[in-house]
């Protein structure tokens, strides 16, 4: 069930996993709202810190710690899964653009 509500809260959905009780049922859109709602709030607030005084540094920042992430979570994925560099890829794309599109890597 841990394994669904992270799903759930991060929008992402793969589908492997599905509530069966009226509970769960009832409970799947409170946790995908708050998911909502978090990565807009986050995604607020790191434009309002860009926007209110964007400097070349912050925007270095930023995107070392986006490069840092993705590198990481590939590397993790890689070894723990056993797929390639782009099946990785693929992977924290879907993930991250909410898409689902990951049935099978």
């Amino acid at each position: 069930s841990f394994y669904f509500i992270i799903q759930a809260f991060t929008t992402v959905g793969f589908g492997d996993f599905l509530p069966n009780t009226t509970l769960g049922i009832a409970l799947f859109p409170l946790a995908s709202l708050g998911g909502i709602t978090l990565t807009a709030a986050s995604v607020a607030n790191i434009g309002m810190y860009l926007s209110n005084t964007t400097t070349f540094t912050k925007i270095k920042s930023v995107l070392l710690i986006f490069v840092l992430t993705v590198i990481s979570a590939s590397g993790l994925f890689m070894h723990l899964e056993s797929w390639t560099l782009w099946q990785s890829m693929f992977f924290l794309y879907s993930c991250a653009s909410t898409t689902g599109l990951i049935e099978e890597v």
